[in-house]
């Protein structure tokens, strides 16, 4: 299924002439799952017009996540608590397609929503210091693994507007997104089987469309 998405989003890069846009953008995402929250990073995409209104949206973004957390956890091999505090390096590196209805179009303003679909790779590297609950004896190592092919679902909302004639725009855009992460009920695991993500883009566009 992956291949195929990837494979429709070539051909449907290939097949089209006229009315493309280009864009590149910084990123910032929230998560409710910690080892992905507060992250910064970046994106290139391509925008095809559909019927002089609507969009088709090919995007691909990398994210860095560097914020410190901690938690205490109860440990079933030896039945005690433990205090973990994790210094991450991870990343979330996407690629997605959008297809995004035209709501509004203005002279120089134009709004958009519509479906997402995501593949997610998650790259975890962390630094990690844990102690038992009320013992100050530590242990210290490092955890790295990657996360691959991790489906979402997901929507985009998005105001655009017109600096310089129909070549050159700015656009604002928020995207939610809910992430399979793990297999609901997998025992030993301390991931999430769904992940939420929620990033908020700003998108400098040039349109070298055919006109």
């Amino acid at each position: 299924m992956n291949k195929l998405f990837i494979l429709a989003s070539l051909l449907g890069l290939l097949n089209q002439t006229t009315a493309q846009q280009i864009k590149l953008l910084p990123i910032y995402s929230i998560s409710s799952y910690n080892k992905v929250q507060n992250g910064f990073g970046y994106g290139v995409g391509y925008e095809i017009n559909i019927n002089s209104n609507d969009k088709l949206d090919f995007l691909f973004t990398n994210s860095f996540i560097t914020t410190s957390f901690s938690y205490i956890f109860f440990s079933s091999g030896d039945g005690k608590d433990y205090y973990r505090k994790v210094k991450p390096s991870n990343q979330i590196i996407s690629i997605s397609s959008c297809y995004k209805f035209n709501l509004y179009r203005g002279t120089k303003s134009e709004i958009y929503i519509g479906p997402k679909l995501i593949i997610n790779f998650f790259k975890i590297k962390e630094s990690i210091v844990e102690n038992e609950v009320n013992n100050t004896q530590t242990r210290s190592y490092t955890d790295m693994y990657w996360k691959n092919n991790k489906f979402g679902l997901g929507s985009t909302f998005e105001y655009e507007r017109k600096i310089i004639a129909d070549k050159l725009s700015l656009s604002l855009a928020t995207e939610p997104q809910f992430v399979f992460f793990t297999k609901f009920g997998l025992e030993g695991s301390d991931d999430p089987p769904i992940i939420t993500l929620w990033s908020f883009n700003f998108n400098i566009k040039y349109n070298f469309a055919k006109n």
